[in-house]
């Protein structure tokens, strides 16, 4: 029995999507705190999955940690959840947020979080919102049970992480934004990052105005693809990488609505690219998939969380288990 007082998340379960079914199931994770939001979702060696979250009283409270919990590969089952980044993790710490999971090539779990970084003017705290974040990054060696020192990753005035990297080559390409300042990529060796941070980092912006949270996809042709959340609640704007010109080219509006969202972008069986998004210009209420055989042209599929099924719903993550079987994560009722 959940008491009344407990928050929890929405674990959403597909399967087959490559063939058209979107059959889905909802699992709550028991929370202990008010607001739990901005999961992450990984494949673990074991074949299990883990799923991070910053919880608190309050999105930016001085409480805030980043917590973790093992689940099965069905998504079904969860452990109770464990703290990976407490609160206060450094002195200069206002908050956490925004976890992203990700693995480096000699199988280490990296946990890249963003921060807000305090500033105390006479004793008064002048950093209230996002646009004082960092990112850090911390290491793990045992599937995300532990986990070293976090160091910085992007030092830059306002930055976050949101989506998971995409790995080129020897290359690992981190999607981020900074806040009220627009999206960008970051691109380096996660097999360097170390106590010192990482080796040397090229900084790709995407050109657009009032968009975030750049979510990345490969398509089977190669073509790098970034999808963003749009400020203005219009629609889910889309760019691409010019290789020739080693730039991304602006972002320019696909089909798809956007509520101020997050999206979340990955590749189907048969190699369209997907997004999961809230299919609406004013709300949060359900999560949809939609589908692209060209990376522009969106084709709604099933929801994947009915409208008010499970409150408002947001910032999905995604992982494969197995496969053509999916786990997703979002917050659910509102982060609550």
């Amino acid at each position: 029995m959940i008491a009344r007082a407990t928050r929890r998340f929405t674990v959403a379960v597909w399967i087959a999507l490559a063939q058209g079914a979107g059959a889905t199931t909802l699992t709550y994770l028991p929370t202990e705190h008010a607001t739990n939001h901005a999961p992450t979702i990984i494949v673990l060696q074991n074949g299990q999955v883990l799923g991070c979250w910053y919880s608190g009283r309050h999105e930016a409270d001085r409480d805030v940690a980043i917590m973790c919990a093992e689940g099965s590969a069905d998504g079904a089952n969860w452990t109770a959840p464990w703290v990976a980044v407490p609160a206060h993790f450094a002195t200069s710490a206002k908050s956490l947020g925004n976890p992203v999971l990700t693995r480096d090539r000699h199988g280490r779990l990296i946990l890249i979080f963003g921060w807000i970084r305090s500033r105390r003017v006479l004793g008064v705290e002048t950093c209230r919102s996002w646009q004082c974040g960092r990112i850090d990054a911390s290491v793990s060696l045992d599937d995300g049970h532990t986990w070293t020192t976090p160091a910085h990753l992007d030092a830059r005035a306002g930055a976050l992480p949101r989506a998971q990297p995409l790995s080129r080559g020897d290359v690992d390409l981190i999607p981020v934004y900074r806040e009220g300042r627009g999206a960008s990529v970051l691109a380096t060796d996660l097999d360097a990052f170390g106590p010192a941070g990482p080796g040397d980092v090229r900084i790709d912006t995407i050109p657009g105005r009032q968009l975030m949270q750049p979510a990345l996809a490969v398509a089977s042709d190669g073509t790098l693809w970034a999808y963003l959340r749009d400020g203005r609640r219009r629609s889910i704007y889309v760019s691409h990488y010019d290789r020739a010109r080693r730039a991304w080219i602006p972002a320019v509006p696909t089909n798809l609505e956007n509520p101020s969202s997050a999206v979340e972008a990955f590749l189907d069986r048969r190699g369209a690219i997907v997004l999961i998004y809230n299919p609406s210009r004013s709300d949060r209420r359900a999560l949809a998939l939609a589908r692209s055989e060209d990376g522009m042209r969106f084709v709604r599929g099933c929801d994947l969380i009915a409208a008010d099924e499970a409150g408002p719903v947001a910032y999905p993550a995604i992982a494969e288990p197995t496969p053509g079987h999916w786990v997703v994560l979002a917050s659910a009722f509102d982060k609550h």
